[in-house]
């Protein structure tokens, strides 16, 4: 009689904690379309649908041999250009010396340092040569911005890809840790609902500890009963969990 009793508690206790469960959906987290942002041909895609990659894990790859020929002569250039402002800077030292010592005119020390001021800045525009030559190469390839899910590649070997206004979409990348359980509340439910609320997304009959995310501000349809607004909350994916974006879930709000 006591056992009997004490479940009955626990019952009563639980349907007074659980104020309501909703049906959601889940969804990525965040998923970014990649492209390219320089020119080229695609020489190389290291993934594939399904696959799961680490942040800064190499994605796609353009050839990039024009690119490394570009820094080896920028590399060149300006080892010329340095060569040529510290000329410049002992011309115009030995220039300062002899027009202290009144052997040099001062249209012949302008002249001094009119060419040092040229070889410093030719010496400048060469670093910026190759700082920019150094940039296109590193844009020349895609890395992962995160953990996550290749959802999409739309890349392939000797693609051309022509990079203008817009970047050519190759690789759709989802975050799947945490994941997103979407639902439909009704206004009543949403002004109850704050950061505060005790969440809970239901999946395969596992509750996981969710947190809210958003709560929306404009209806996503509205019914007989009224507007329905999107609710969204975040919650870790189970090692063991494969997700899928429009599984269904359940999200239980506590008092």
């Amino acid at each position: 009689m006591k056992r009997i009793l004490l479940v009955l508690v626990m019952l009563s206790f639980h349907s007074a904690a659980v104020a309501e469960t909703l049906r959601a959906s889940l969804d990525w987290s965040q998923r970014v379309t990649l492209g390219l942002s320089v020119s080229g041909v695609i020489a190389r895609v290291a993934v594939q649908p399904g696959q799961r990659v680490e942040k800064g894990q190499l994605l796609v790859a353009l050839d990039d041999q024009h690119l490394r020929a570009r820094i080896a002569r920028a590399e060149a250039e300006l080892e010329e250009a340095r060569q040529s402002r510290e000329e410049g800077v002992r011309e115009l030292q030995r220039a300062t010396e002899l027009y202290d010592r009144t052997v040099l005119s001062d249209h012949d020390l302008q002249l001094a340092q009119i060419g040092e001021a040229r070889a410093r800045a030719a010496w400048h525009r060469a670093q910026a040569d190759l700082a920019e030559a150094r940039v296109l190469l590193q844009q020349s390839r895609i890395p992962a911005p995160f953990a996550g899910l290749v959802v999409a590649v739309t890349a392939q070997p000797g693609q051309a890809v022509i990079s203008g206004l817009r970047a050519e979409p190759l690789v759709e990348l989802a975050q799947d840790s945490p994941l997103l359980a979407r639902a439909a509340v009704s206004a009543e439910q949403a002004a109850r609902l704050t950061q505060d609320s005790v969440v809970q997304v239901e999946i395969g009959g596992r509750q996981l500890d969710a947190r809210l995310r958003h709560i929306g501000l404009e209806p996503l349809k509205v019914d007989q009963a009224g507007p329905l607004y999107e609710l969204q909350v975040l919650f870790d994916r189970p090692d063991a969990f494969s997700a899928r974006a429009g599984l269904p879930a359940l999200i239980h709000v506590s008092e």
